[in-house]
């Protein structure tokens, strides 16, 4: 628990002691009030349903699903023949489904100046080239 009111205490110092405390808090009250979660035992013995990879291109079938499945370092070096330097070929993405933002930005026009700045930058460049 010291560490991490430490490293409470050093990443928002420059917050202030308020943004701090409350920090503190926070790591008092996940000490102080962790809640019981009962976990059904048949998950013990819970098992992936089988899917038809056959139509996926190989890159996919043959390295990402198995990388994402946390089962990486069992693939021999020669499935990644063709892929040194960990290039991936493009398009990948479509078939991962990795759930990653609970929430997604939305763009407000009215509030965004890095619209303004990138247009007086293009202006500015223009007007470097023209003098």
């Amino acid at each position: 628990m010291a560490y991490m009111k430490d490293a409470a205490r050093k990443t928002f110092a420059k917050k202030g002691d308020a943004v701090v405390n409350m920090n503190l808090a926070a790591v008092d009250a996940g000490i102080n009030s962790p809640i019981r979660v009962t976990v059904p035992e048949a998950w013990k013995y819970a098992e992936e349903e089988a899917q038809d990879n056959s139509n996926l291109p190989e890159m996919i079938r043959d390295i990402v699903i198995p990388v994402n499945a946390q089962r990486g370092d069992s693939l021999p070096v020669s499935t990644f023949v063709g892929h040194e330097g960990g290039t991936f070929t493009m398009g990948t993405s479509v078939y991962e489904k990795r759930g990653i933002a609970t929430r997604l930005p939305v763009w407000d026009p009215e509030k965004c100046i890095s619209a303004t700045a990138a247009r007086m930058s293009a202006r500015m460049r223009l007007f470097a080239r023209i003098c």
